[in-house]
C-alpha cells in the first residue's frame, strides 16, 4: 500500500508539473482562435507518440452534431512537401536517385520546361532555391514548383495510369510512410473500395461569406482527390503525431539524412529541403504548414526536446494571417506561445487586444531577452490576425492598428521589422504614421544592397504610397529587369508597374516589359487577370 500511495504521489506530481509546463498556452489557444475567428481545428502537442495536450472547437458536420476529434481528417497541402523530402530521402538512400541529380535527367511530360535551367537539381526544387541566380543561392517559396520532382518518381515508378496521374509519387509515400507509422487516417487518395470506411472521418470545409461575414461549412467529397509532392494530401492530428514521433524513433530515416533536410540549405536559409528551419535559444524548430482552398496546417517538430506542435483547420485564417511561407514560424501567435510555454518555461500571457499602453507596459517588464523576443514576434503575429479578421469584424481592425503603432513606438529598432512579412504588412496599411515608418523600413532594406522579390516590392510599393513613385520605381525596376524569380508574383505585379509607368514616357519599355510578363505567365497561369491586363495594354501599344 506504502508503494502504491508513493507511486500515485509521482505520478500526481508528473501530471501537474506538465499542467504548470503547459501554462498559459490553452488560454491564449482559445484567444488567437477567437481572434482569428477560426470556426474549427483540432490542435496537439506531443510528446514523442503520446498526446500530451488536444484541443477543438467547432463540428466535423454540416449539421454541427460531431464534435471534432484527434482522428478527424483535413487537407494538409504543403505539409505534403515534409512526407516528399523523406521518401526522396529513402529512394536516395536506396540508390534510385540523387537530390543532386539535374531535373533534366529525367523525362518530363508534365511541365513547362523553360522553368528550370541545366544547372537546375532536385535538391533546388524541394529548397526552394531554384528561381535564383545563380541557381540555390536564394530561398524564395514556390509551392508549385515544388511539383516538377514528380519527374523523378515517375522515372523511378513508371506506372501509367490515367485515371490515377500521380500514383508514381504517392505509392512511395504509402509504402515508405503511411503503412510503417501505420498512418491509417492519412490519405494521398481517395476510393471507396480501398477507402470508404474513411469518408466519415474527413471534416468539412468552412468558407466565409462575404455578404453576411459568417462561415458556412460545406461537406468535402474526398472521392477523386489526388496529391502531388507540393500539396494535396490529407490527414489527422493522431496520424501527424505517429509521423513525427516516427521521424523521433529514425524509423523512417536516419539521424544523419533528417539534418540532411532540416538544416539550412545555405547559411541563413529558413528552408532545408521540404522543411523549415528556425532556431531559438538554441533549441532547433523544424516545421511545415499548409495554406489551401479553406485550410490552413501546422505541424511544427522540436528534436531536442521529443516535442510536436500540430494545428488542422478546415479554414484558411490561420496559415492566410501570419504569411508563413516567408519563413517565420514565431508570427503565428499559437507557435509564439508554444515556444514561451514549452521550450522557454515563460508561462505568462499578455491579452493583445487590451488597450495599447496597457500591453506595452507589460512588454517591458524585465524578462530573459529571448522571452522579449518571442513576445514582439507574438505581438506583430497578433496585430496581423486582427487585421486579417478585421476584414469580417469590423472592431478588430481599430485593435490591430492601435497595437501596430504601439510596437513601432516601443520597438522601432527591432531586427523583425526587416522581415518580409513585417514588409508586406506594413505596405497593406493606409495609415501615415505606419507608412511614414515603412520608410525608415526601407532605408535600412536599401543598404543591404540586395533585390528580393517580396521585399523589394513592397519597398516600393511602401515608397509608393508615401508619394515617393520615382524612388518607387527603383525597387520596382531592379526586381523586374533580373533574370531571377520569374514565377514570383511580386516580380510580375512590379513588372506592370513599371510598365504603366513607362506606357507614356518611354512606349517601347513599356512594350518590352509588357512582353516579358506575357511569356513568364504563360509559363504557369497565362489565364489571370494580369495576364489579360498586359495583353489588353500590348494592344493600345
Amino acid at each position: 500500500m506504502k508503494h502504491l500511495l508513493l507511486l500515485l504521489a509521482l505520478l500526481y506530481v508528473s501530471q501537474k508539473s506538465r499542467a504548470q509546463g503547459r501554462g498559459s498556452f490553452e488560454q491564449d489557444v482559445e484567444r488567437y482562435a477567437r481572434m482569428l475567428d477560426l470556426p474549427a481545428y483540432a490542435l496537439g502537442v506531443a510528446e514523442g507518440d503520446r498526446l500530451l495536450f488536444f484541443k477543438s472547437a467547432g463540428y466535423a458536420d454540416s449539421a454541427g452534431k460531431v464534435a471534432i476529434t484527434k482522428d478527424h481528417i483535413f487537407e494538409i497541402a504543403s505539409i505534403t512537401k515534409s512526407l516528399t523530402s523523406i521518401v526522396l530521402q529513402q529512394l536516395e538512400q536506396a540508390g534510385k536517385l540523387s537530390l543532386n541529380d539535374p531535373v533534366d535527367k529525367y523525362p518530363n511530360r508534365f511541365f513547362t520546361k523553360e522553368r528550370w535551367t541545366a544547372q537546375t537539381t532536385l535538391a533546388h526544387l524541394v529548397s526552394h532555391t531554384s528561381e535564383s541566380r545563380p541557381v540555390g543561392s536564394a530561398f524564395v517559396y514556390n509551392g508549385s514548383k515544388f511539383n516538377i520532382v514528380f519527374n523523378a518518381f515517375t522515372a523511378v515508378n513508371p506506372v501509367d495510369t490515367t485515371e490515377e496521374l500521380t500514383r508514381p509519387f504517392t505509392m512511395e509515400i504509402e509504402k515508405g510512410i503511411l503503412k510503417p507509422l501505420q498512418m491509417t487516417h492519412t490519405l494521398t487518395r481517395f476510393t471507396d473500395r480501398e477507402h470508404g470506411d474513411l469518408r466519415k472521418w474527413v471534416a468539412v470545409k468552412y468558407s466565409l461569406d462575404a455578404a453576411t461575414g459568417k462561415y458556412v461549412p460545406r461537406p468535402v467529397n474526398p472521392a477523386g482527390m489526388q496529391s502531388g509532392p507540393g500539396f494535396g494530401m490529407m490527414s489527422s492530428v493522431q496520424d501527424l503525431v505517429r509521423y513525427s514521433a516516427g521521424i523521433g524513433e529514425g524509423k523512417l530515416l536516419s539521424n544523419e539524412r533528417y539534418r540532411k533536410i532540416t538544416a539550412p540549405f545555405y547559411p541563413g536559409s529558413p528552408q532545408g529541403m521540404g522543411w523549415f528551419t528556425y532556431s531559438i535559444a538554441d533549441v532547433d524548430l523544424h516545421w511545415s504548414y499548409g495554406y489551401g482552398d479553406n485550410s490552413s496546417a501546422l505541424l511544427l517538430r522540436v528534436p531536442q526536446r521529443n516535442l510536436s506542435l500540430i494545428l488542422l483547420s478546415p479554414a484558411n485564417a490561420h496559415s492566410a494571417a501570419a504569411l508563413l511561407g516567408f519563413g517565420n514560424p514565431l508570427l503565428a501567435p499559437i507557435v509564439a506561445s508554444f515556444v514561451r510555454n514549452y521550450l522557454l518555461n515563460a508561462t505568462e500571457s499578455i491579452d493583445f487586444e487590451v488597450d495599447a499602453s496597457r500591453m506595452g507596459a507589460r512588454l517591458k517588464k524585465q524578462r530573459p531577452q529571448e522571452v522579449t523576443d518571442v513576445f514582439v514576434h507574438e505581438a506583430l503575429g497578433a496585430a496581423m490576425g486582427l487585421s486579417y479578421s478585421g476584414k469580417a469584424i469590423v472592431a478588430n481592425a481599430s485593435k490591430s492598428l492601435e497595437l501596430l503603432k504601439m510596437l513601432i513606438r516601443n520597438y522601432p529598432s527591432h531586427s523583425l521589422w526587416q522581415a518580409t512579412a513585417a514588409f508586406q504588412f506594413i505596405a497593406e496599411s493606409e495609415d501615415k504614421t505606419v507608412l511614414d515608418f515603412g520608410k525608415k523600413m526601407v532605408a535600412v532594406f536599401e543598404k543591404t544592397n540586395k533585390v528580393h522579390p517580396a521585399k523589394s516590392f513592397y519597398a516600393g510599393l511602401i515608397l509608393e504610397k508615401n508619394g515617393d513613385v520615382e524612388k518607387a520605381m527603383t525597387f520596382y525596376n531592379a526586381l523586374a529587369t533580373g533574370d531571377d524569380f520569374n514565377e514570383q508574383s511580386y516580380k510580375l505585379d512590379a513588372m506592370m508597374k513599371v510598365a504603366k509607368y513607362e506606357m507614356t514616357r518611354n512606349p517601347a519599355i513599356a512594350k518590352a516589359m509588357l512582353e516579358r510578363l506575357v511569356r513568364y505567365k504563360g509559363y504557369v497561369d497565362a489565364k489571370d487577370r494580369l495576364y489579360k491586363e498586359a495583353h489588353e495594354m500590348l494592344i493600345k501599344l
